[in-house]
């Protein structure tokens, strides 16, 4: 990485201090919710309407992790989903598309990536050592480059020329 991709970086991370991460978890307590007002079925449901608007297609099989939220302008910006099954690891992401294209897709795929860690932890132990799958199906070509050179993902299946399933 050069000094200018650096600096970019560090740039793009002080002035994205008004977009938080917020775990979401519909059964139990939100306190982060709390102290900023939000109801979390309200963002829940305007998380769901921006994927849809981007053509991000939430399965039943995924539940929504996390919000993406812009305290500047108190409402829901962006969501993580991921799978809820025990066999393998997905996640989608989505971005309302004004906010897009500002770096802030790193704070909803680190946070996938964690769960992803946690998830594996607790896979391994049950199946001897194994890893558990991790397969991401992308749309969008700019967020497969940044699973690719950022994250480490590789194509592992191309579906259309804007579609990919991957895999890290």
């Amino acid at each position: 990485m050069n000094l200018e991709s650096i600096i970019k970086e560090e740039v793009s991370k002080f002035l994205n201090e008004s977009y938080e991460y917020l775990p979401y978890d519909s059964d139990g307590d939100n306190y982060e919710y709390d102290e900023l007002g939000i109801d979390k079925y309200e963002v829940s449901d305007q998380v769901e309407k921006i994927a849809k608007s981007l053509g991000v297609n939430i399965l039943s099989d995924k539940f929504l992790a996390g919000i993406l939220y812009d305290t500047d302008t108190s409402q829901a910006i962006g969501g993580l989903w991921v799978s809820n099954d025990n066999y393998s690891f997905s996640f989608d992401i989505a971005i309302a598309k004004e906010y897009q294209n500002k770096g802030l897709s790193y704070k909803l795929i680190d946070n996938a990536i964690d769960i992803y860690n946690y998830q594996n932890m607790a896979y391994s132990e049950m199946n001897k050592g194994k890893k558990l799958p991790m397969k991401v199906d992308v749309i969008n070509p700019l967020l497969a480059n940044i699973l690719k050179t950022k994250y480490g993902f590789r194509v592992i299946k191309r579906i259309s020329s804007t579609r990919a399933l991957m895999s890290k």
